[in-house]
């Protein structure tokens, strides 16, 4: 799935800024009002919704919370936006395949039997890796498409794996 991720995504990695998608990157690489780990809590209130609770109609504090987070971290490298997107589009595929894949307690069943489960399982999360849509996704900075995709895949693969110990406890 890694591999993959990066086979599809490599040529974004030497990629730069596009204006329309990255703006908000770039507008807070302002050199005077530069964003740094120490004053996030102060851009957070003072530059997004949520200082401002209830006067825009989306309130994202995890997006912007990893937005000025990665922007403190990476500054105006693009390649390293484009691989972190990458690495959460490949941890997306796998979460998936976990979710489809079978899982066990019982030491007697043979993992001989569980393999054409895991292998379509395996073929789905890479099917829907390959499509083009994704590295569509990934070259859009600035949507939340994918820390989306993210949340719920997380969130899904939680549930099946409380549902999962609830049925064999």
């Amino acid at each position: 799935i890694t591999l993959i991720t990066a086979a599809t995504n490599f040529p974004m990695f030497k990629s730069w800024f596009g204006i329309i998608d990255d703006h908000m990157v770039i507008e807070q690489l302002r050199p005077l009002d530069h964003i740094s780990l120490f004053n996030l809590a102060h851009k957070l209130i003072s530059d997004t919704e949520i200082g401002d609770f209830g006067s825009y109609p989306r309130y994202r504090p995890f997006y912007y919370l990893l937005k000025f987070v990665l922007i403190s971290v990476l500054g105006d490298w693009a390649g390293g936006y484009y691989i972190f997107r990458a690495f959460v589009q490949a941890f997306c595929c796998f979460l998936l395949f976990r979710i489809l894949s079978p899982v066990s307690s019982n030491h007697a069943t043979s993992k001989w039997s569980q393999l054409p489960t895991v292998c379509a399982g395996l073929l789905i999360s890479i099917g829907l890796l390959s499509l083009s849509s994704w590295t569509d996704i990934t070259l859009r900075l600035g949507p939340s498409e994918l820390e989306l995709t993210f949340g719920v895949l997380l969130t899904c693969y939680a549930l099946f794996h409380l549902l999962r110990l609830n049925t064999t406890g």
